[in-house]
């Protein structure tokens, strides 16, 4: 026999919980012998699907999310493919979420009601949102031209509506883990606090390692690179089509690099050949700099992470020529502080004076 019942409304055709007895009747009456099957056992012994909610829910928003969170910022450095794998576990995490959600409307007897449904509603209708919203943004940061401040603002608002949604899917997965072990029994019942446990730590944990590796100071590599390249091969290397460029003394491969650069593609792009030390620094800015702190300079200093991308790509030591010193002088009238290690200049030059005021 099955038996079936709703603990939240008086709707009978909600049922939040369910399961089944066998019943031995005697042909001569008295007592009969009753033998109750696990609490929840899906209607029939088939599937359950409660449980086939759950798991593909939390596979996609706990071990797919934290893995995007990690591949686009906890660990962006380690290569130049974390974004198309984040791209794909996106896509993943958006049509798993609409399957297991349309599974639960299909199967109206899984509604468990509260603060559960309402995070999985509001996921539900967000989610291609969201994924299209990336979309736009890895679309931008591949195509825009002289239009920094767009891949931006298209990073930005995407960013923000992942982190609304690693919110909601908290919410979710936990309000889903309590309801399913008030349903399935008290064996469950650690199920919720472990999941939220082991969220937090894994994201207070990888987050702090973050901050601090952003704020040291790699060496750059340039001691341990064999190759050195003169400036002579460097420009024919260019010529010849190799995308690559100066960091101080490091020159860099960015052949692959491109359409991984936070700021977009048409800036690498644009850079070949030349010296970025002035960019990577944050004196100057490719895009939107007009040395003119009342028009909104542009500039952007490069975190620790920036030198460890670096690092990565690169290929040899630049071997300079000898050079001429010139002596000049600054024109502090036209100082530009950009921030506390970082200032532009404009020089002027002194070659025919012995003292340099000032310096």
């Amino acid at each position: 026999m099955i038996w079936a019942e709703n603990t939240r409304s008086s709707r009978l055709e909600m049922h939040t919980s369910y399961g089944s007895f066998d019943a031995i009747l005697t042909s001569k009456g008295g007592e009969s012998k009753v033998k109750k099957k696990p609490r929840g056992q899906n209607r029939g012994g088939g599937v359950d699907w409660l449980f086939v909610h759950g798991i593909v829910l939390w596979l996609a928003w706990f071990v797919f999310g934290l893995t995007m969170i990690g591949l686009t910022r906890w660990f962006v450095y380690v290569s130049d493919k974390v974004q198309y794998i984040h791209a794909i576990a996106g896509w993943a995490v958006t049509g798993a979420t609409l399957f297991a959600t349309i599974l639960q409307v299909a199967r109206r007897g899984l509604d468990i009601g509260g603060p559960h449904s309402i995070a999985g509603t509001l996921m539900m209708a967000g989610v291609l949102p969201l994924a299209l919203s990336g979309a736009h943004a890895f679309r931008t940061k591949e195509n825009a031209k002289w239009s920094t401040s767009r891949v931006t603002r298209s990073r930005k608002v995407h960013r923000r509506l992942a982190l609304l949604f690693w919110l909601l899917s908290s919410v979710a997965l936990t309000s889903g883990l309590f309801a399913y072990a008030r349903i399935r029994g008290s064996k469950w019942a650690m199920l919720a606090p472990l999941n939220l446990f082991a969220m937090l730590l894994i994201t207070i944990g990888l987050e702090a390692r973050f901050r601090w590796q952003r704020k040291q100071e790699d060496p750059f590599v340039t001691p341990h690179l064999k190759e050195v390249i003169s400036e002579q091969e460097f420009e024919a290397r260019v010529k010849k089509g190799e995308q690559l460029c100066i960091l101080d003394d490091l020159v860099l491969d960015l052949s692959s690099y491109a359409y991984s650069h936070p700021g977009g593609a048409f800036l690498i792009n644009y850079v070949v050949g030349r010296d970025i030390s002035k960019f990577f620094y944050g004196s100057y800015a490719l895009d939107g700099n007009h040395n003119d702190p009342a028009r909104g300079t542009q500039a952007h200093a490069h975190s620790n992470i920036a030198r460890k991308i670096a690092n990565r790509h690169a290929v040899g030591a630049l071997a300079r020529q000898d050079t001429q010193t010139l002596q000049y002088k600054i024109d502090a009238s036209q100082t530009l502080e950009i921030n506390a290690f970082t200032a532009s200049f404009v020089f002027v030059n002194t070659s025919d004076q012995t003292h340099i005021p000032g310096i």
